[in-house]
């Protein structure tokens, strides 16, 4: 419940909402817990993300990545998930929710090698 209520909800009533049907609709057992909310969906990304508690430090200019940098490295972490696996089930274009050639032509953008 504490992770619940430190969450901003950035998406307010309907976000909470959300998350609360998804844990009924997922859970296990008689008790919901919060994973059940927080599972996430293959090639959707996760409902929230409960990493930054509420009143926590707003990121520093020199924190912050290049777009281009932080989309190699998800892309990176995709094809890690997927063995180097780029379409079909459980490839990292599912896990990213995108299509195998936009993948492709992402990759070859960003210079990141593919298996042959």
């Amino acid at each position: 419940m504490a992770r619940l209520e430190a969450y901003a909800w950035p998406g307010n009533i309907r976000e909470l909402q959300n998350v609360i049907e998804r844990a009924c609709v997922l859970a296990t057992d008689p008790i919901i817990e919060i994973g059940d909310a927080l599972r996430p969906t293959p090639g959707r990304p996760a409902t929230v993300s409960l990493t930054a508690p509420a009143g926590a430090a707003p990121p520093t200019p020199e924190s912050i990545i290049p777009l281009e940098e932080n989309e190699r490295l998800h892309i990176r972490r995709a094809l890690q998930a997927a063995a180097g696996k780029i379409h079909g089930k459980g490839g990292a274009a599912e896990l990213l929710g995108i299509n195998a050639s936009t993948l492709r032509s992402r990759m070859q953008k960003l210079g990141i090698p593919t298996k042959s």
